[in-house]
């Protein structure tokens, strides 16, 4: 219990670095489900001269072959990519270029040297043609012009729409927490030794509440553990709850001898508690002995007050009703039904933790 109260205070006073990284992972995920799924990046017309450099010894290895077989010069030229647009091949944009890679396929093919060079005389004469100005090699374009699929645009809108939500949530709660809270009139002291709590109403008597709450169990709820967040405005200032703290009996359903009210304050760091036990519980030595380092016994009936009290915080627990089950356990032993109010108080003038 003290652990999760923990990692829900944390959050409680990340949220804004919680809403950062959760919507960086989302747009991380679209991201990823947009460029491999709805839309991914499709390379065309990629040209020779695009080859690694082993790949296009072979490759001009191949065309040599083919013209020395057919003598077709039109072939030629066009396995070469010549017949491309300068930006499609390197080769066309950087004749300089073919001719490097033709001399390195001499080389390495020494036996084809001399087709090589027939070949690089027949083509610069096209090269030259042109008329394109010698410039640093490209890569592939990537496919574009046209009109768009629906799958593009659809998702093109879908993120549109994804940003105009995330944009509106993040304003509207960073408007919220930049909100004023309501301004509160001096409290008065209270008895020694105890902080002032929050203003009286007007009209006198008990000081109205921050927030307050019901805990209502009934026979059979083996878990039953609620628990109350305490909060001014955006502010989070700790929890308070019920929860089941000793049973008697072996069989099903859970017979519950004692409850646990307990109060976490996160400027104390620290969780009370109090225990509300049954009659049985209450008069019994063993019980006692095994209760009481959980904190005060109170015995449970209608009317009978806990007071939980913190540095920052104070909680009062009403108990409206206790009812005892008929079994074959001891009269007074386990609960039937158990009703309980939790009101919080903030304390105007809260003192240091102990």
């Amino acid at each position: 219990m003290g652990l999760l109260i923990n990692v829900m205070t944390f959050l409680q006073k990340r949220k804004t670095l919680v809403l950062f990284v959760g919507g960086l992972l989302v747009g991380l995920l679209l991201g990823l489900l947009f460029a491999w799924v709805v839309w991914p990046v499709q390379w065309e017309n990629a040209a020779p001269g695009h080859l690694r450099a082993d790949y296009q010894r072979y490759y001009l290895r191949c065309v040599a072959d083919e013209y020395l077989a057919n003598g077709d010069v039109g072939a030629m030229q066009r396995h070469l990519g010549l017949d491309l647009k300068a930006k499609q091949n390197p080769w066309v944009k950087t004749p300089a270029l073919l001719g490097t890679a033709m001399d390195s396929a001499a080389q390495e093919y020494s036996d084809r040297a001399p087709i090589f060079q027939q070949l690089k005389g027949m083509v610069a004469a096209p090269l030259a043609t042109a008329g394109v100005t010698p410039a640093a090699g490209t890569t592939p374009q990537p496919t574009g012009g046209g009109k768009l699929p629906i799958t593009t645009i659809c998702g093109l809108l879908l993120v549109v729409f994804a940003l105009v939500v995330g944009a509106y949530f993040l304003i509207t709660r960073q408007r919220a927490a930049k909100k004023p809270a309501p301004a509160r009139k001096p409290a008065a002291p209270g008895p020694a030794g105890e902080a002032p709590l929050v203003p009286e109403e007007a009209g006198g008597g008990e000081p109205e509440p921050v927030t307050s709450f019901m805990a209502n169990y009934v026979l059979g709820d083996d878990y039953f553990d609620p628990s109350f967040s305490i909060e001014v405005g955006p502010d989070f200032l700790g929890e308070c709850g019920v929860g089941v703290s000793e049973t008697i009996g072996v069989a099903d359903p859970k017979k519950v001898t004692a409850f646990e009210v307990w109060l976490f304050d996160k400027s104390d760091i620290r969780t009370i508690t109090t225990v509300v036990a049954s009659e049985y519980a209450f008069n019994d030595p063993a019980l006692q002995a095994k209760l009481a380092p959980k904190g005060e016994i109170v015995l449970a009936k209608p009317g009978a007050e806990v007071v939980l009290e913190t540095s920052a915080l104070r909680v009062r627990a009403i108990i409206k009703a206790a009812d005892y089950a008929q079994g074959n356990l001891p009269p007074g032993s386990f609960f039937q039904r158990l009703s309980l109010e939790l009101r919080a108080w903030v304390k105007s003038n809260p003192q240091p933790p102990a």
